[in-house]
């Protein structure tokens, strides 16, 4: 249960950005005429707000199951064997590429079963507005007596999500003898290079990531049919093999087929892009299933192409959903261990190597720093993303 815990807090922020990005999407008038027609609060919830949150809440558990079963680093830190762990040991303890291989198609098999039935689930329909009109501004509700609850609620799960990693870094340097406070002082010169080589995978990896599912999202939101689906379904199918196996399999490939690839910055932003591709489609499939086409029909009517009308109608909207997918893959790529360890160039390191590096050793105060700015770099991100929804979806009703 403890491992369960701490899994489900490390992953919570996924299924919290999908379902913020699906939430800012819908029309207020929706809930209205619900509440006009006699249904209460909660009956206008669970009839007409949840259906709509389908596509993002299914995607997002999908996201969640698909890396809980590949997730190395964390179980491994946790003491705790899991299917990744055995993929590892075939891999750097027995020697055995066939036992590794032999598990992975076991993995891809289990992520296929998946994908068919989250896609059977989630069905084909898109839950967008069919009317005229404009969208409104969601209002916002006052909570009432469940103010204080809630506020309680939301401080607890910080509390433990943010509270207990930030007190264990400051436990780590005031308890830490003086020979192990001096080596983290000599470890300093490392934070900064580490830090900017971590933001720059992280925002490459980005942008290469949301290159990558723009064009696939708009298919599966607009377009059906089996090559359509099959080509979304192939983009979760990164998520079928461990990060360490993909990694490996990347650097062979390079290593005999594109030579001027091997141990280079961009082979290791392209794995990342491609990693973390699923949590992009995923937040661009749920924001543009939202979004009318009679907007984009209608600049079509007044003289703009095809591509002009998508650039300055439908990519305006869906700005909330582009900024989630950007975050959540630069987030998630800021503590991927197991893929830099194996494409990182040889004259560079990461905060991830270098945590990885120094806590392996039980030099914790001098892990500490690395941590410190990984969390930080997240908090940035997730802040950015939060406090830009309410100005892009105001500029997008002007």
């Amino acid at each position: 249960m403890g491992v369960a815990g701490i899994i489900a807090f490390t992953y919570y922020p996924i299924v919290f950005l999908l379902v913020a990005v699906a939430l800012r999407g819908l029309d207020p008038a929706l809930e209205e005429t619900a509440r006009s027609l006699g249904l209460g609060g909660w009956q206008t919830f669970f009839r007409v707000v949840l259906p709509q949150l389908r596509p993002a809440l299914l995607g997002a558990m999908l996201l969640v199951v698909l890396d809980a079963l590949i997730e190395f680093d964390a179980f491994v830190g946790l003491k705790f064997q899991t299917f990744s762990f055995d993929v590892y040991a075939q891999y750097q303890l027995g020697f055995s590429a066939s036992g590794a291989g032999a598990l992975s198609f076991a993995s891809i098999g289990l992520c296929l079963v998946l994908l068919f039935g989250e896609a059977s689930l989630r069905g084909h329909a898109n839950y967008t507005r069919v009317s005229q009109g404009a969208r409104r501004v969601a209002a916002r509700y006052e909570l009432g007596r469940a103010t204080v609850p809630v506020l309680v609620a939301l401080a607890a799960v910080v509390a433990v999500s943010d509270g207990i990693p930030l007190g264990m870094l400051v436990h780590w340097s005031t308890q830490s003898s003086h020979a192990a406070l001096a080596s983290a002082g000599g470890n300093l010169k490392y934070l900064f290079p580490a830090t900017v080589t971590s933001v720059e995978v992280g925002v490459a990896a980005a942008v290469v990531a949301l290159a990558l599912a723009l064009p696939v999202s708009v298919a599966a939101v607009r377009h059906r049919g089996p090559v359509v689906t099959i080509l979304e379904r192939a983009t979760y199918l990164s998520f079928a093999l461990p990060d360490l196996v993909a990694a490996i399999a990347l650097a062979y490939a390079a290593s005999h087929y594109l030579r001027f690839l091997y141990g280079s910055f961009v082979l290791l932003v392209f794995a990342e892009g491609v990693l973390f591709l699923p949590f992009a489609v995923v937040a661009l499939r749920a924001t543009f299933g939202q979004l009318e086409r009679s907007l984009e029909e209608s600049a079509r009517s007044l003289g703009s192409g095809p591509l002009t009308s998508f650039w300055r109608v439908t990519m305006p909207l869906a700005r909330p959903g582009l900024v989630a997918a950007l975050v959540l893959v630069f987030a998630f790529t800021l503590g991927d261990l197991a893929t830099a360890q194996v494409l990182l160039p040889v004259d560079l390191y990461t905060l991830g190597t270098e945590f990885n590096t120094n806590s392996s050793t039980v030099a914790f105060a001098a892990a500490a720093p690395f941590a410190g700015v990984l969390i930080v770099l997240a908090l940035i991100a997730a802040y950015l993303l939060m406090s830009r929804y309410g100005k892009v979806r105001t500029l997008a009703v002007r």
